[in-house]
């Protein structure tokens, strides 16, 4: 290799100590420097492949262990039952209350370990309406009242329909007049069970339930007794044997957000827990 000479500008001091510690130790001072300027420049390649390996493993490290599905190709390749993408999140279809959906399986590509799984969801929130007709047929609506579907043919009683209220469980109750039965669905009307048949001698009238999960039924043609539950409908016990003092069976009762009883047509009366109305 070719050799080239240089003029260096080095302080004198310097330059006099080095020169006596080469000669002291039988080293050629041009080839001292030579080396030093080497051993310099293999220093900085390391450095340099050094950083280049760490910002490598970093956009590797920080990229690998992401994964999304966010567009209907990425929903099409996972598993699916009443459930589909409307291009911002996994909703519900058909009407049906659950649904499942399982996405594709994100490979890592190397030998991994997931130390954190997350996600982002939120249940669902939609209103419905509920009705049932005097034969006993329950009807549901989505859309405020403007189309309605049949949810049961007979909750059990094709006659003898009352009242229809629901907890805030959303839990739904019917109550039977004449045959003194509480009915009860836990799935939107769509099956229905009898929890209660002990109303000796009652015929029942109106039911609501509060923000507590509390039961309420007026019971009796003219007295108007108030039972409550607080079982979802299993056992009841009397809480005020006549509310409006024998003035004849209630219409209709209902509770506000504060579970405040507003009883008419006294606007006078008021007391805790429930709203009666009747023929007074």
């Amino acid at each position: 290799m070719a050799k080239k000479k240089v003029t260096l500008s080095i302080d004198s001091r310097v330059y006099d100590t080095f020169r006596k510690y080469c000669e002291e130790n039988a080293i050629m001072l041009s080839k001292k420097i030579e080396i030093i300027m080497r051993s310099t420049l293999k220093n900085k390649e390391r450095n340099i492949i050094g950083v280049l390996l760490l910002m490598i493993f970093s956009v590797f490290f920080a990229n690998a262990l992401q994964f999304y599905d966010s567009t209907q190709g990425d929903f099409n390749n996972g598993t699916y039952t009443n459930t589909t993408y409307n291009g911002s999140a996994v909703i519900l279809v058909n009407g049906n209350l659950t649904g499942t959906f399982t996405s594709r399986i994100f490979d890592a590509n190397s030998l991994s370990r997931w130390t954190n799984l997350s996600w982002n969801g939120f249940l669902p929130k939609k209103e419905y309406l509920l009705a049932v007709d005097a034969q006993g047929k329950v009807y549901s609506s989505s859309n405020s009242g403007a189309t309605w579907i049949l949810k049961n043919s007979s909750y059990g009683r094709t006659g003898d329909t009352q009242d229809m209220f629901s907890d805030a469980s959303a839990n739904l109750y019917i109550i039977a007049s004449s045959n003194r039965e509480v009915w009860k669905s836990s799935n939107s009307g769509v099956t229905w069970i009898k929890v209660n048949d002990t109303f000796v001698n009652k015929d029942l009238f109106a039911g609501a339930g509060d923000s507590l999960n509390n039961l309420y039924v007026i019971a009796g043609q003219s007295l108007g007794s108030v039972h409550k539950s607080s079982d979802n409908g299993t056992t009841w016990t009397e809480v005020n044997n006549s509310y409006n003092g024998g003035n004849g069976a209630a219409k209709g009762m209902t509770i506000n957000k504060s579970d405040v009883v507003f009883q008419t047509p006294s606007p006078a009366r008021r007391s805790q827990k429930l709203v009666l109305v009747g023929l007074y």
